[in-house]
């Protein structure tokens, strides 16, 4: 694949940047939502249920941590193990896209 991305800071998930988002959904053929926080109840989440009212939009792949309690460890240990350093993420994205 030969990707073309563009990454927005969605620093508050409440209010939610409605506007960018619109933006995005019909801008783009994927929206990936990446966070260091549980993906229940976090960013990806409030996209999903604000893109719920459309009909046609891209696909959502909501990358973050899985509803466990991790082992104390370094940062860059607990993301890789979570799939949230950059070759994981961009591996996930690439399955992701493969499956479409």
């Amino acid at each position: 694949y030969n990707l073309t991305t563009t990454v927005v800071d969605m620093h508050t998930i409440k209010p939610l940047d409605t506007e960018i988002l619109e933006q995005i959904f019909k801008n783009h053929k994927l929206v990936v939502t990446i966070e260091e926080h549980t993906k229940i109840g976090g960013l990806g989440s409030a996209v999903a249920e604000y893109r719920a009212q459309y009909k046609s939009v891209a696909p959502l792949l909501i990358l973050g941590i899985q509803d466990v309690f991790p082992k104390a460890a370094s940062t860059s240990f607990i993301l890789n193990k979570q799939g949230l350093s950059a070759p994981r993420l961009v591996e996930k994205i690439y399955d992701f896209l493969l499956e479409q």
